[in-house]
Parts: structure tokens; C-alpha cells; sequence
């Protein structure tokens, strides 16, 4: 070997060194991509994790700081805002793809927005949902079925709304009534409507929706929040939306609403009654803001109550 061929072959493998590192350590700054499955009766239900965002004790109405950092340490979280995730769930049922509730989309930050690179990544090809159910319309939910240039992400999706939920949000007095906060929300949900006007189906809680997955009333956070059930078994999963937004709180005190609750008294009850059914039928559960995959059970502890993270199972 020449000299001069020695030196290139030296600089390739520091170039090709320097790569492999740069490679290695964006791999290493970021997750595994979020996706879990379980079958449950026929359907294949696919998590996802859109994201996450960071809540802070403030925006408990109820909370102090004492209390809510003494919450926070019991469950070995430093106290301040909590990290907490935005879910949905892709249901694999009857050779349709459907979608509950679609994420934030682009417009907070690069904690969110992640949902459809998540669902390519799970092998789910947003061009095929073909239905999209929406717990609510707040903006966690209902804005990543935009994409940056307000163009809808699930092109031949229908879209499923409660009627109270649509009645609400589609109210054009809405907005001079509702507190300054609400109204980018307001925005949000409005746009989301009309991208998809020609493609909206409103159902009444209670129903089937979709054949398979029924539908619950649990009005409070919004007055048209709704929850779902899969599956009929005793392993069947019930998606109780935003029954939960921070579970080192809301689980020992359920009485701690979300200043964003539009009826903070019925959602706090509404969220008492959920905790006591679920624990009581010992219900499986899934939840939009529950740390991902968001699946688990709820049991009773003394006054109030605790969850358990459901622990990894093989895809049957």
C-alpha cells in the first residue's frame, strides 16, 4: 500500500467512524417508537403515543403545592410539572382501521405531533382509516386530524363525534361566552369540523358507533366526553378518555379537576363513580393521559384509589 493510499484509507474510516457516531448518538437521543398491541375479542388494538406535555399543580384548581409535591414524591416523580402522555388507539376490526381520537398535531412544540410517524412505524397507514372516533374536541384530541397546513391527515376518514360534544363546539356563541383560554380550543375544534364537514357523523352516547365498540356517557370534562368500550369479554377494555390527566394526583384525590374541566363538579364525580365501577368490576382500562401504553386496572386505597400498570403481554 502506497502511502498516499494508506492516508485514504485512514480518513475513510474516521469519516465513516464520525457517521456511525453521529448515527449512534441520534438513536440513542430519542425512544424506541411508541406502539403496544393486544387482541381483545376479534379486535387488534394498537396504542400509540402522540407525545407528551407537561402539567403543572396550577392548573388543579384544588391542589397545593405542598400536597400535590408530596403526591409527586410518593409516586418517586420530581415534584413540579409532570411529563404526561397523549395516547390514542388504533382498532383493527373487521378489515377497517379505525383511529380514537387523533393527538395534538403540529401546533405545540416537538413533545407532540408525533402520531402518524408512530402509526407508519407501527405498520398503520393513515390513508386507510377509514374512522375516526373522538372522545371530545379539545385540542389534544381532535387538532392532529390537521396537519401544518390544515389539511386533514386522514384523507377518507369518517369522523364520529357525540352529539352533545358537536352541539357544544359548533355553538357560534361559544366563543364570546367562554373564558379567554378556552378560545384557541374553540378555534381548533372549529377547524377541525370544517375540514371534515362533508364526512361527520354525530351519535348519541350509549350506542355503537361502530359495530363492536360502544359508546359511554361520561360528560363533565366536556358535556359530550365519551368513553368506549371493545370487546364484550371479561378481557374487554374500556377507553375512558380524560377521566385521568395526572394519576399521581387524580387517583388518591379524585375530587382534583382540571381547571379545562368545563363542569368541574360533575367531572370530579363523574370520575369518582368511574374509579369505583372499574375497581369494583374489575374492569380493564385505557386512558389518553395514563403513562404509555395507558392500559391497566384501578383498585381501591382507603379513601381513594391506586392504578396498576398492566404488565407486558405476548400478542395473541
Amino acid at each position: 500500500m502506497t502511502r498516499r493510499q494508506f492516508e485514504a484509507a485512514a480518513l475513510a474510516t474516521v469519516l465513516t467512524a464520525s457517521v456511525e457516531a453521529r448515527a449512534t448518538s441520534e438513536v440513542i437521543a430519542r425512544q424506541a417508537p411508541a406502539h403496544y398491541r393486544l387482541s381483545v375479542d376479534g379486535l387488534r388494538i394498537t396504542a400509540l403515543c402522540d407525545g407528551y406535555l407537561n402539567l403543572a399543580h396550577t392548573l388543579f384548581p384544588a391542589a397545593t403545592e405542598q400536597h400535590a409535591s408530596e403526591l409527586a414524591h410518593a409516586a418517586f416523580l420530581t415534584p413540579g410539572p409532570l411529563p404526561t402522555a397523549v395516547n390514542a388507539f388504533a382498532v383493527e376490526a373487521g378489515g377497517r382501521l379505525i383511529l380514537i381520537d387523533a393527538g395534538v398535531g403540529p401546533s405545540r412544540g416537538d413533545t407532540l405531533g408525533r402520531l402518524p410517524a408512530e402509526m407508519r412505524a407501527a405498520g398503520l397507514d393513515p390513508a386507510l382509516v377509514a374512522a375516526v372516533l373522538l372522545t371530545h374536541l379539545h385540542t389534544d384530541h381532535c387538532g392532529g386530524l390537521l396537519d401544518a397546513d390544515g389539511q386533514p391527515v386522514f384523507p377518507n376518514a369518517e369522523i364520529l363525534v357525540a352529539e352533545p360534544e358537536w352541539q357544544f363546539w359548533s355553538d357560534p356563541g361559544l366563543a364570546a361566552r367562554a373564558p379567554a383560554a378556552m378560545r384557541p380550543m374553540i378555534s381548533v375544534a372549529n377547524q377541525a369540523l370544517g375540514a371534515y364537514r362533508q364526512r361527520i357523523t354525530r351519535f348519541m352516547p350509549g350506542t355503537e358507533p361502530i359495530p363492536g365498540i360502544r359508546s359511554v356517557a361520561l360528560a363533565g370534562h366536556t358535556p359530550g366526553h365519551t368513553g368506549f368500550i371493545l370487546g364484550s369479554s371479561n378481557d374487554a377494555v374500556f377507553i375512558w378518555a380524560d377521566i385521568v390527566h395526572v394519576a399521581s394526583y387524580q387517583f388518591p384525590r379524585p375530587e382534583w379537576g382540571l381547571s379545562f374541566d368545563v363542569d368541574q363538579t360533575a367531572a370530579a364525580d363523574m370520575r369518582a363513580r368511574t374509579f369505583a365501577q372499574a375497581a369494583g368490576d374489575r374492569l380493564r382500562v385505557a386512558g389518553m393521559h395514563l403513562a404509555f401504553p395507558g392500559i391497566g386496572h384501578v383498585v381501591r386505597d382507603g379513601a381513594g384509589f391506586r392504578y396498576l400498570a398492566e404488565d407486558w403481554r405476548p400478542l395473541r
